[in-house]
């Protein structure tokens, strides 16, 4: 039962994706149940942030819907969902914080469900325009369209393409972990291959994200010191003559990738600014709390965590949650300084970029597991005896690269 609940939504993380909406939040209610039961709610100092975040969002929710009692009741559930997953996220954050984790099994399931998306797509990329396939109301493929026409986007049977890149952001840096000591054609053809199921979901910035994050990787992994030393070094004259020499056809490669979906660009950009406006005219102090229609395929307060944070708890609620934001990311990158964990820094700095544009929260699973990594990178059971997540990592990163082993 204990191996269950500790790495049962690592294992079995495919099967929880394939649920309906309402069937994973009764899932994740039932786990958080057994976690609470098995642990109790003993939270450190940086949780309680989180605590005020939530008082102040279900304040919010209930203000509005005393202002507003005309609110569909569809967007009054699904707040009181969201809600309900902060809640049951912090239930797991302290739960794993205070366990004894064999960080090697969340690598090789991680790498297993990072070989599930790459098969998924190559089906995809063999079927596509040819058939759809749906499987519990997910489908494998979406229509969109772009400024050269209309085509296929890989969706991957998740809930919308989008995912897509927060799956990458909490699976494929553990993957990465696990085939340390594979040979290197593995690694190449792993790395190689992770970028098809990315491309095919045409999501432009996950895609700029994940590049950055594996050639970070693969710039510590690969290349020795030395091969470091040179390349930094040489780098800002090769870019400044490579720019020189192609600077208007750079330009516009750059200008025609960020506008190949125009109409998403500008739907994005006039939900972030009526978000801001509508919360800043309404509640400013605690936030709307519900996510509003706008225009016929979106909501206020989507397609941005931070924005969607502030729509939803306005400025006091954003207080707690930032200070919590902040707090952690210093830890961590003190963490990764500390220990040689610069191979994964990149990872890092995909996450910041990707939420700027994509709602942590737009699903269930992410954001369960995103609090799970945090306490189990907050948890120290190294002082009986076992590596903690930053330690088993750091070692890792530690070992030589493949050019200083060959």
């Amino acid at each position: 039962m204990k191996k269950l609940l500790d790495y049962g939504i690592f294992q079995y993380l495919w099967l929880i994706i394939l649920m309906p909406k309402a069937v994973q939040f009764a899932f994740f209610l039932m786990l958080s149940v057994l976690f609470f039961l098995k642990s109790g709610l003993t939270l450190k100092k940086d949780a309680l942030l989180i605590v005020g975040f939530l008082y102040v969002y279900l304040l919010a929710i209930i203000y509005n819907v005393w202002l507003h009692p005309q609110l569909e009741m569809e967007r009054i559930f699904a707040a009181l969902n969201v809600l309900g997953m902060w809640f049951f996220s912090l239930i797991a954050y302290g739960y794993y914080s205070k366990q004894e984790i064999e960080f090697s099994r969340i690598q090789k399931y991680m790498h297993t469900n990072m070989l599930i998306m790459i098969a998924l797509s190559l089906v995809f990329l063999l079927m596509r325009y040819e058939q759809n396939v749906v499987f519990l109301g997910r489908s494998l493929a979406r229509t969109d369209w772009l400024a050269t026409g209309r085509t296929e986007r890989f969706n991957g049977f998740l809930e919308y393409p989008n995912l897509i890149t927060l799956f990458y952001l909490l699976a494929l840096p553990f993957a990465l972990v696990h085939i340390r000591k594979k040979s290197k054609r593995y690694k190449a053809a792993f790395i190689g291959l992770s970028f098809v199921p990315m491309i095919a979901s045409n999501s432009r910035i996950g895609l700029v994200a994940m590049l950055l994050a594996i050639l970070c990787f693969i710039f510590y992994d690969f290349f020795s010191a030395r091969l470091r030393a040179l390349f930094l070094l040489l780098t800002p004259f090769v870019l400044l003559f490579v720019f020189l020499l192609f600077s208007t056809q750079i330009g516009e490669t750059i200008s025609d990738f960020f506008h190949l979906r125009s109409g998403s660009n500008t739907l994005r950009f006039r939900v972030y600014e009526e978000s801001l406006r509508l919360v800043f005219e309404r509640s400013p102090l605690i936030g709307l709390g519900i996510r509003e229609a706008f225009a016929t395929s979106a909501h206020l307060g989507t397609h941005s965590t931070y924005v969607g944070i502030i729509f939803r708890t306005g400025i006091l609620g954003s207080v707690f949650f930032f200070v919590f934001f902040i707090r952690k990311i210093i830890q961590l990158i003190r963490k990764m300084r500390k220990a040689g964990y610069a191979n994964y820094l990149g990872f890092l700095l995909y996450f910041l970029i990707v939420i700027i544009i994509e709602d942590i929260d737009g699903s269930n699973w992410p954001l369960f597991l995103l609090f799970s990594y945090l306490g189990i990178a907050e948890a120290n059971p190294a002082s009986k005896g076992r590596p903690d997540l930053i330690s088993s990592l750091s070692l890792a990163c530690a070992t030589p690269s493949l050019a200083e082993r060959a």
